[in-house]
């Protein structure tokens, strides 16, 4: 199936027996300790450090490594956000940790509000001075797995959209999903030439127009911690606080390795636009000039 979601979470939370519910998590840890023990210190160390000698490579195995966007003005009276996600040869999302969750964000600059003041401290018409409404009231997003053979795991997956954007600068507008169990997505091991896809996920979010007609775009991805726990993830408990037990691992690079930017805000691209980051693309991704 595809999940579709209008103005609320992809993943909603089912009342089920509390023991069962208990032991199911208890599962879920050990298995994440086995996962993540697979993944090899000394492959993962010898990985990451390759990423810092050469930019184009992704922060992580964990990210993906490849990511597009395309926005669109007007699809049937909305803004459009296409997103497709790709785990491609060593990049594969099993190598999430249990207790993080990914979310991938194009973030709208208006250069006309402060950039000082945060959050609810900003002129009451903030939200509307984007090219999208900034609140992300009546969003909605459909998202696809593996091209759709892996929608059947979107629950387990705890899909949302990040409408937790109370403490960021006036001048900006988020526009974001969530993935609270990346690690869920089914390993597709698909062979093409050299090339192995593990993953992809495919992103349509529908959102209600800003009053301006464009506004000055950047990108990111990042890990966050999976603050929801035993709940399904969602926008108001993820990535809430750190906790010191469950920091993320230096096999995959340490505190510093969770952000991933995208597309840099100082080369002032605007939407309309259609862009990507791409590991194996000819010249090194532009973003991070």
């Amino acid at each position: 199936m595809r999940s579709t979601t209008p103005d609320k979470d992809l993943t909603e939370s089912v009342a089920e027996d509390a023991e069962q519910e208990k032991e199911q998590d208890a599962g879920d840890v050990d298995l994440a300790k086995v996962r993540d023990a697979q993944i090899g210190t000394q492959e993962a160390a010898e990985a990451e450090a390759q990423a810092a000698a050469d930019p184009n490579k992704p922060s992580t195995r964990a990210h993906p490594n490849v990511t597009w966007f395309q926005t669109k003005d007007n699809v049937k009276g909305k803004r459009q956000l296409i997103v497709m996600e790709s785990w491609l040869n060593s990049s594969n999302a099993k190598k999430a940790p249990f207790w993080w969750g990914s979310e991938t964000q194009l973030y709208q600059h208006n250069k006309k509000l402060s950039s000082k003041k945060v959050r609810p401290f900003c002129p009451a018409d903030t939200d509307d001075r984007f090219w999208a409404d900034a609140r992300l009231k009546g969003a909605s997003m459909t998202m696809v797995v593996n091209d759709g053979t892996g929608d059947s795991s979107l629950k387990k997956m705890e899909t949302y959209i990040d409408k937790e954007h109370s403490s960021d600068e006036c001048s900006k507008g988020a526009i974001g999903f969530g993935i609270g169990k990346p690690a869920a997505m089914p390993d597709m091991k698909f062979k093409n030439g050299k090339t192995t896809t593990h993953q992809t996920v495919y992103v349509d979010m529908r959102l209600k127009p800003g009053k301006n007609s464009w506004s000055h775009v950047s990108a990111a991805t990042k890990y966050v911690q999976n603050n929801c726990n035993p709940q399904p993830a969602g926008t108001k408990c993820m990535g809430l606080g750190l906790n010191p037990a469950r920091n993320w691992p230096a096999s995959l690079g340490g505190p510093k390795s969770t952000d991933m930017l995208l597309l840099n805000a100082n080369r002032n691209w605007r939407t309309p636009t259609h862009f990507s980051w791409d590991e194996y693309a000819d010249k090194r991704p532009k973003a991070l000039k």
